[in-house]
């Protein structure tokens, strides 16, 4: 956005904001035309200020958080995937090996929405779960039963709460309009995710 504020008296001031930037012109002679002129000339030059580049830039930029995103969901896509195997071939309830099937299909498709924003923009993107991760998928393994189905469900409710924390830290603080729009479109998917392991955690409280 560009604001020009002009002082008339002596000597003439000539206040430019744009892009955050304020930039003062001062000249001495009592000349409108010259005082114009001058003023077109600065206009001119304003890609030199980062001016134009802030206006075309906004919304399109992939800042350090967009791409910070991008990976930090990616971890979390693999470790419900990986959780969700593990669900289905060890789950006691079938209703808990259904949550981990719905796991593995919605966050592998919610996986392959985020490769295709990272790969438009370079970004390389993690498919195994973090450290953390791993060693909870290595912890579940050793359980059966009554409590695989508890451990696994409670590990779903924490998981999506941070998952609903970091989508939603996106929508209001990331930059770049495609990876907010899909942060956005995701968390209700999230969210709802959340609902059902609530139900399903009942039993184990």
């Amino acid at each position: 956005m560009l604001y020009i504020t002009i002082k008339h008296q002596l000597p003439a001031i000539v206040h430019i904001i744009c892009g955050g930037k304020k930039i003062s012109i001062y000249h001495h002679q009592n000349n409108t035309m010259r005082t114009f002129t001058y003023l077109s000339l600065v206009c001119m030059l304003m890609p030199a200020f980062g001016c134009m580049k802030n206006d075309r830039d906004k919304g399109h930029l992939v800042t350090g958080r967009d791409k910070d995103f991008l990976i930090r969901a990616s971890y979390a896509n693999a470790a419900e995937i990986e959780a969700g195997k593990l669900a289905v071939s060890k789950a006691l309830r079938d209703s808990i090996g259904i949550f981990g099937q719905m796991m593995m299909v919605d966050h592998g498709k919610t996986q392959s929405t985020v490769d295709s924003l990272a790969g438009i923009h370079g970004i390389t993107t993690p498919h195994t779960p973090d450290s953390v991760h791993i060693m909870t998928a290595q912890q579940l393994a050793l359980l059966s039963g009554r409590h695989f189905d508890s451990a696994y469900i409670k590990s779903q409710l924490s998981d999506h709460l941070q998952a609903i924390e970091l989508y939603t830290e996106q929508i209001n603080s990331g930059n770049n309009k495609a990876i907010k729009d899909f942060a956005a479109q995701t968390l209700t998917v999230i969210q709802m995710h959340y609902q059902m392991a609530s139900r399903l955690a009942v039993p184990y409280k």
